[in-house]
């Protein structure tokens, strides 16, 4: 049974596919486009003063109804490890 419910984008995420339009050996083998939500560039941007901002990205191997292969991407804030907990040198039992 054939899907025919339009494609929705969803925010932080994109697709790469095999560029079908190498001419070159300096163009890309894979190209693509990533979708980001406004809120999360703020969000990350005010949280960073760096002029360089880092983004995690996680992608998986995916292939289209079409048959097409192509890879999924998702963009995310970078995961910092929480501070641990500051050891205390109290005995528990007093």
């Amino acid at each position: 049974m054939a899907n025919n419910q339009a494609f929705e984008q969803k925010p932080n995420s994109g697709a790469l596919f095999a560029n079908t339009n190498k001419k070159a050996e300096n163009h890309p083998d894979i190209r693509g486009d990533i979708y980001v939500a406004r809120e999360l560039i703020a969000e990350i941007a005010k949280k960073n003063p760096s002029p360089l901002i880092k983004l995690s990205l996680s992608v998986w191997k995916r292939e289209s109804q079409a048959g097409n292969k192509y890879m999924s991407i998702s963009v995310s804030e970078p995961y910092e490890k929480p501070d641990a907990p500051a050891k205390s040198n109290a005995n528990p039992w007093d």
